[in-house]
């Protein structure tokens, strides 16, 4: 299994969905594959191989079907409802926006699951900040 630590963080405030985008994308591409020819390809596999539910979308994210949005101060009890797709913890890119899908008001944690593992295991009070997509219904 691959580790990356390599941090992308929003060096200043995002002008647009457009750029939201590109930054999305950007932070994917560290995990990109042979599979994988985009970071919102990755963000689509991911969503699908990690969560049943999210089959239910029945189409790719894309900025043409989907809400974006940045979200800054968040902590693990405003993060409310989550899915988490697995319970490794570790190092991992701590400066970088989680990556969440929300789906029938459920918080689907996409890109950052080592990150909130080992903040619940260890009590972490701090903020951070996660970049949110919600499908169009």
């Amino acid at each position: 299994m691959m580790l990356c630590t390599e941090t992308i963080e929003v060096e200043s405030r995002v002008e647009n969905d457009s750029e939201l985008w590109k930054l999305l994308d950007r932070i994917l591409q560290v995990y990109l594959n042979r599979i994988d020819k985009t970071g919102i390809g990755k963000l689509n596999r991911l969503a699908r191989n990690g969560f049943a539910e999210i089959h239910e979308i029945g189409y790719e994210l894309s900025p043409d079907n989907s809400k974006i949005e940045l979200i800054e101060g968040l902590t693990l009890s405003s993060l409310g409802k989550y899915r988490l797709a697995h319970s490794k913890i570790g190092p991992r890119a701590e400066g970088s926006p989680l990556v969440i899908i929300n789906w029938r008001n459920t918080n689907y944690i996409v890109d950052g699951t080592h990150r909130i593992n080992t903040w619940v295991s260890t009590n972490y009070g701090g903020t951070f900040t996660a970049i949110r997509i919600t499908p169009k219904r």
